[in-house]
């Protein structure tokens, strides 16, 4: 599957080489139920997939004491992800496969991700991926998030690249949509979590994957 429309190439992380989405997308309800609270957190996670984790956090703390639950930390919310990278997430199906073909062609790669760097090293060598990337950015690199170009500059200046020559693989429309204002070729991904934006996604990329595995 790999395309020589490009020479570089940029991952998400989360949705895009984990099936991890759905876990992100019910991480607070957990923590809701686990203190005894029976809301509904679906609506709450759509509104918070398009803020950077920090924003996130504290709007999930108001929830909470309209709950009349203690506050839910960063710390508690990387926890329970930690907890699902260790035990529950896997890579979709064929990434490994892919990787290694990138990686024979001599394709740099790199991971660009909305989750914290070090729980996202964490996640990567869980998910026995981490060897095929040369760096990873996390939020501490970008904290206006993916709807900024700043971590798509970012993503150029390690590489020492252009957009032109490089690929940014993700299952994000906000994100697609920066990457492709910047000039990347973009590759979607499907994920389920994105189904809502899946004709958008399929017009703005470039190329569209199902699925790694052909």
């Amino acid at each position: 599957m790999y395309s020589h429309h490009y020479h570089y190439a940029a991952f998400d992380m989360d949705g895009t080489l984990l099936d991890s989405m759905q876990y992100w997308r019910h991480s607070i309800e957990e923590f809701l139920r686990a203190h005894g609270s029976n809301a509904e957190a679906v609506e709450l996670q759509e509104k918070l997939s398009a803020m950077p984790i920090a924003s996130g956090i504290a709007f999930v703390q108001d929830v909470c004491r309209e709950a009349g639950i203690r506050a839910m930390t960063w710390e508690d919310d990387m926890a329970i992800m930690k907890a699902h990278y260790a035990h529950d997430i896997q890579p979709k199906p064929g990434v490994a496969a892919f990787l290694q073909e990138l990686k024979r062609s001599g394709v740099p790669m790199c991971v660009a991700t909305a989750t914290p760097r070090e729980l996202a090293e964490f996640a990567l060598r869980v998910a026995g991926l981490n060897s095929y990337f040369d760096f990873v950015l996390g939020p501490e690199d970008y904290p206006l998030g993916k709807g900024d170009r700043a971590v798509f500059d970012g993503i150029l200046a390690r590489f020492g690249s252009t957009a032109a020559d490089t690929a940014i693989f993700e299952d994000a429309l906000y994100s697609l949509r920066t990457a492709k204002s910047v000039g990347f070729y973009c590759v979607g991904i499907a994920d389920p979590t994105a189904e809502a934006h899946r004709d958008e996604i399929r017009q703005l990329a470039d190329e569209y994957y199902e699925t790694y595995a052909g």
